[in-house]
C-alpha cells in the first residue's frame, strides 16, 4: 500500500475514545466534550485537528478508504502483472494486518455504529478516484449485466470477507485470512459434473465467465448424453 502520514497520538486517541463511547451510547447522543474528556487531551488540541465530531467522522472514513483503494490498486497491479500467488497473498495480508491492527473502528463500522456513506455512495467514490473520469467496465455481450450492480456486489462482498472474520471472533490471523480470501476469490466460478470429457472441460474453462456461449456449449452438451 502506499503510505500515509502516521496519525498523531492525539488523533489516535480521539478516535478511540469515540470508538469506546460508541459502544455505550448512538453517534448523536455523543458529545464533542466526552469524545475530548475521554481521550485524555485537551479541547484546543481536539479542535486542531477537527471541526466538530461529523468532521472527525468523515476524516477516520476517507482515511479507511484511501487505505482500501491503495489495496485494490495494489492487488489488481498484482493480477495484472501475472505475480505469483505468494505475492498476491502478501497484498492482501498487509490488508488484513491494517484491518486487524484496527479492530475497534471496523467492529462498530460493522455493527451500523458510525454514520458512514452507504455502500452505493462508497462505490462511487472509490470507482471516481481509482479511474479519475476512465470508463472502466466489464466486458461482457450480456444485455442484462448491470454494472452498477456489479460494483455495488464486489465492494460489498470485500465488507463481507471482514463480516465473516469477525463472526469468528477473529481467531484467523491476518495472514490464514488472507489465504482464505485468495482461495476464494481465484476459485474457478464453475464446478462442472465429473464426467464431462477433459477436452470439454478445458474448452469451458478456456471462455470468460461472461461469455454466454460458454453456457449454450454447456447445455448442448448435457443434451446430448441425456438423449
Amino acid at each position: 500500500m502506499k503510505s500515509l502520514k502516521p496519525l498523531s497520538r492525539s488523533q489516535n486517541a480521539f478516535i478511540g475514545a469515540l470508538v469506546s463511547l460508541l459502544r455505550e451510547k448512538d453517534f448523536e447522543s455523543i458529545r464533542v466534550s466526552e469524545i475530548i474528556r475521554r481521550s485524555g487531551y485537551s479541547r484546543g488540541s481536539f479542535y486542531s485537528h477537527y471541526y466538530d465530531k461529523y468532521n472527525l467522522i468523515e476524516k477516520i472514513f476517507d482515511r479507511e478508504m484511501l487505505i482500501y483503494m491503495d489495496f485494490s490498486y495494489e492487488y489488481s497491479k498484482a493480477i495484472e502483472m501475472l505475480e505469483d500467488k505468494e505475492s498476491q497473498i502478501a497484498v492482501i495480508t498487509g490488508h488484513m494486518r491494517h484491518i486487524y491492527e484496527n479492530l475497534d473502528l471496523y467492529d462498530v463500522m460493522l455493527e451500523n455504529r458510525l454514520p458512514v456513506p452507504p455502500i452505493k455512495e462508497v462505490t462511487q467514490l472509490i470507482k471516481a478516484q481509482l479511474f479519475d473520469g476512465i470508463s472502466a467496465s466489464v466486458e461482457t455481450e450480456n444485455e442484462d449485466f448491470d454494472q452498477d450492480m456489479y460494483d455495488y456486489i464486489q465492494l460489498s462482498n470485500s465488507f463481507l470477507f471482514i463480516e465473516y472474520w469477525r463472526l469468528n471472533d477473529y481467531s484467523f490471523t491476518p495472514e490464514e485470512m488472507a489465504g482464505k480470501i485468495h482461495a476464494i476469490i481465484s476459485v474457478q466460478p464453475y464446478v462442472f459434473d465429473a464426467k464431462l470429457p477433459p477436452e470439454t472441460k478445458r474448452d469451458i474453462y478456456a471462455l470468460s465467465k461472461n461469455d454466454l456461449d460458454m453456457m449454450r456449449r454447456l447445455s448442448s452438451w448435457k443434451k446430448s448424453i441425456s438423449s
